[in-house]
């Protein structure tokens, strides 16, 4: 089911959101939390390479194309997994004020 569908233009805006371990990031106005900030590099460099290939009026890519595509981001998260990096806390960052 589709929730929601984005179109990636060569204008299109995707950026991270700047703070401590921060997971989430921005496409356009919708705003995304992925589950580390390795998750959301890999996201954000995605994206980035879907918009130079619309920028730069790439052919479609066919079937071989795209199973290279996901064989590589299979390829990457694997050697994310490996680092065992922390998944995001749960618990305040800081202190409540009195």
């Amino acid at each position: 089911r589709i929730v929601i569908e984005i179109v990636i233009t060569e204008k299109i805006v995707c950026h991270d959101v700047v703070g401590i371990n921060c997971s989430c990031f921005i496409v356009d106005t919708h705003h995304f939390a992925s589950q580390t900030p390795s998750e959301r590099k890999l996201w954000l460099r995605a994206l980035s390479n879907v918009k130079v290939k619309v920028q730069n009026r790439a052919p479609i890519p066919t079937d071989q194309d795209l199973e290279h595509y996901r064989t590589s981001i299979r390829e990457h998260i694997t050697a994310l997994e490996a680092t065992l990096e922390p998944r995001i806390v749960n618990d305040a960052l800081l202190p409540r004020s009195a």
